[in-house]
């Protein structure tokens, strides 16, 4: 599988499909340690630009996806396209379409008190054969105690919504202890929108890739996010114009 990079964090190039496919896969085909999946979008790159812990979790997952315009926009300037923008949500959604159909198992970790629960009841009454094995919420402080369910749950696919950088580098750092997950892939905000608790941007907006506006207009602290989107445009253009300037 090809992978480019963009400010030094790997990204792989496939298609929506090719991603929820290959997830899929080593969900049903559990090996000794679990496929770890990550969706890097512009702020979490440029986090990781100064957050160590982070820029290790990102460069040590089995799969990366494009999720944000930002950074197929970036690829494309920098000479190396990928295939399309992979969003995480519906990749996730794609991958427990899949797992509904053989049976498979799922834990949901994350989001406020309530939350998981509720998304759980939505998810099966929506795909009423996946199973749901756990369910709790990201408040916790105790790793150990929620890793330990999850073991004995053993959950074909475990989606971490903790808020980004947090669930990047609770999987990466507990990855060697959840030996019996099938894959761990983070999604930030899914559970919310899953359980009704958050609307998803209307579909123009997604359509046209300002779902990034869609959240800035409902949560307007996210205004401070700007100045890195900004950043990251500036430098993948400088890193383009660098690479030009080597031929």
């Amino acid at each position: 599988m090809a992978r480019i990079d963009i400010l030094n964090i790997h990204f792989d190039s496939v298609t929506a499909t090719e991603a929820s496919d290959r997830i899929f896969s080593e969900c049903k085909n559990k090996k000794a340690l679990p496929f770890t999946v990550v969706t890097p979008n512009p702020i979490m790159v440029m986090n990781a630009q100064k957050n160590k812990n982070l820029f290790a979790a990102l460069q040590n997952a089995d799969l990366s996806l494009a999720d944000g315009i930002g950074v197929i926009s970036a690829a494309k300037r920098m000479g190396t396209p990928l295939p399309e923008r992979v969003t995480g949500i519906d990749t996730g959604c794609a991958v427990l379409e899949k797992l509904a159909e053989i049976g498979g198992s799922v834990y949901l970790l994350g989001a406020k008190p309530g939350v998981a629960e509720q998304a759980s009841k939505r998810l099966t009454d929506r795909l009423p054969t996946l199973r749901v094995v756990g369910a709790h919420h990201g408040y916790f402080d105790d790793d150990e105690v929620i890793i330990s369910d999850i073991i004995n749950k053993s959950p074909d696919l475990l989606i971490v919504c903790l808020g980004s950088p947090r669930q990047e580098i609770w999987a990466h750092e507990n990855k060697k202890k959840l030996a019996g997950v099938g894959a761990v892939i983070c999604l930030g905000g899914a559970l919310d929108v899953w359980s009704g608790s958050i609307k998803r941007a209307p579909a123009v907006f997604i359509k046209m890739h300002l779902e990034w506006l869609w959240r800035i207009m409902r949560e307007p602290k996210r205004f401070s996010s700007l100045p890195s989107m900004v950043k990251f445009r500036c430098l993948t253009q400088k890193s383009r114009q660098k690479q030009a300037n080597n031929k």
